[in-house]
């Protein structure tokens, strides 16, 4: 009997050990692999031989040498002889590839090797990166760029030579990615006109280019990031929808002549571009326009009756426009140089845009352009009156120990008795507010006094109850695996007419600056 019980237990005992994530089909086990990180990878391949042929055989590859290190006080080229057996195993096995990220310094060879391996198998996506000294680039094997089989090409580190004359190679590229890379006009020029169906192209701080006519008929999408002393035309692109363009050194001119004539352009993004001083611009079909860092700006003209999206980092300026009906607008002002004026402005331009806007989103840097100045409250109007919700965000870490009732102090100026305000400090801290006013100002049975002088009673005396959540994040490391954890807190907190409400709001603030500093 007791023998019996015995086999009956360890029967249970190895039904619940059964691995039946194993015992799924190949193909499902690769899709699971797909969604991890290739290190996590090499780590499955050894829980059970079904995951180590789904591994053998998953047609992505990435080698990444500058990250990928057994551990971190091995040098690059240790862990080279286990790049080059999985390379040879799988060539071996005839293993198609369908992706192949290679990241080195300078393992040419494997990378070559590698290469050869993946475009013998008609692969789809290249990702080859080469950190290299600067002014020195490693030359891209010709058999890269006369591949038929590459859709996605993304190269860094690596200098372009000249493709081979009397070919119509007519590529199958349909994203080109150029990041570091050095290349003359003629071979960019001619390697763009030798992909038909490219859509997305991509050039972040490339050399060599002096004049480049972009002719890429069927591109959507174009960004061009730190390319300065280059003419550049993507007039010829007249399918363009979605263009950024990055710390470039282009003028108002052809900024205005250049949009012009892109007519399906939908989405345009402008970010550091400091020769910019004026933009002019007219598009029926445009519906997302940010700009950005733009040092030298003073006027934004605008006539996008489509325009949906909105955003704007950067000083005051003057702006004119058609008439826009805006789903989301975010805004974040700043200057160097802060006056009684520019205070008029900065609140002059939040009405307008409360007007066109659906949503409205203030950011800031450092809370300064919250100090509007008591005198000013006095005439100025309230810009956003009538808004039920703000939303504000304070972005950087030495902004950390603000005053959180200063800003709400100011966000119920300029939009009073507003029923709930989130206020979010650069996703480690977030608060939201909900308001119940009282019907009239008062305070001890009186108006109170700072509220007979205001157009709109102060929000501190009308207010009835304030909720307050508070959502902390901080990260904790496990000092055995090294492994970073977020941890989020959430804080529910209720305050009441006749406490001091600016007070305790703060003292919230302070003790998450302690807990977080402990934290980390």
């Amino acid at each position: 009997m007791e023998n019996g019980m015995c086999d009956r237990k360890k029967e249970r005992r190895r039904i619940d050990y059964v691995d039946r994530i194993s015992a799924l089909p190949e193909p499902i086990l690769q899709l699971i692999m797909s969604f991890l990180p290739f290190n996590q990878l090499v780590q499955i391949s050894v829980l059970s031989k079904a995951w180590l042929q789904a591994w053998r055989t998953f047609p992505v590859l990435e080698i990444d040498e500058i990250k990928s290190r057994p551990n971190k006080w091995e040098t690059i080229g240790n862990s080279r002889p286990y790049w080059e057996k999985l390379v040879q195993l799988r060539h071996r096995n005839k293993v198609a590839i369908r992706k192949l990220t290679f990241r080195s310094h300078d393992a040419l060879n494997l990378a070559n090797q590698c290469i050869r391996y993946a475009i013998a198998n008609n692969v789809k996506e290249l990702e080859l990166e080469h950190m290299h000294p600067l002014d020195r680039w490693y030359s891209l094997p010709q058999m890269v760029l006369c591949s038929k089989s590459v859709n996605v090409l993304k190269l860094q580190g690596y200098k372009l030579e000249s493709l081979p004359l009397g070919n119509d190679l007519n590529l199958s590229l349909r994203k080109l990615s150029l990041s570091n890379v050095y290349a003359d006009d003629q071979v960019m020029n001619n390697l763009v006109a030798q992909c038909p169906l490219i859509e997305d192209l991509e050039f972040d701080c490339c050399q060599g280019f002096k004049s480049l006519d972009i002719k890429a008929p069927n591109a959507s999408s174009i960004a061009i990031a730190t390319l300065l002393k280059c003419e550049v035309s993507i007039t010829s692109c007249k399918n363009l929808k979605r263009l950024v363009l990055w710390n470039c050194s282009f003028t108002d001119e052809w900024l205005c002549n250049q949009i012009s004539r892109l007519p399906l352009l939908e989405h345009l993004f402008i970010r550091c571009c400091q020769n910019i001083e004026r933009i002019k611009i007219s598009s029926t079909l445009l519906k997302t326009l940010c700009i950005c860092m733009c040092e030298r700006l003073v006027e934004v003209e605008i006539y996008t009756p489509n325009l949906r999206i909105f955003k704007y980092d950067g000083d005051v300026v003057s702006l004119s426009s058609g008439a826009l009906t805006l789903s989301e607008t975010e805004l974040c002002f700043s200057s160097h140089d802060v006056d009684s004026q520019w205070y008029v402005n900065y609140i002059e331009l939040l009405a307008r845009f409360h007007k066109f806007s659906k949503v409205l989103n203030l950011r800031s840097r450092d809370c300064e352009n919250v100090n509007v100045p008591g005198e000013l409250r006095l005439i100025l109007p309230h810009p956003l009156s009538g808004a039920k919700h703000l939303n504000f965000t304070v972005e950087l870490s030495y902004s950390f120990n603000f005053a959180i009732a200063k800003v709400m102090d100011f966000l119920l100026w300029i939009s009073p008795h507003a029923e709930t305000v989130s206020v979010d400090y650069e996703d480690k801290k977030k608060f939201y507010f909900q308001f119940t006013y009282n019907q009239q100002p008062v305070y001890e049975g009186k108006i109170a006094e700072c509220c007979k002088s205001l157009p709109i009673s102060c929000w501190e005396h009308c207010i009835k109850k304030v909720e307050i959540d508070v959502n902390s994040t901080y990260f904790k490391m496990n000092m055995n695996t090294h492994e970073i954890h977020r941890i989020s807190k959430v804080e529910r907190f209720v305050f009441y007419e006749g406490e001091n409400i600016s007070e305790k709001i703060d003292s919230l603030a302070e003790s998450g600056v302690s807990h977080l500093e402990e934290i980390y």
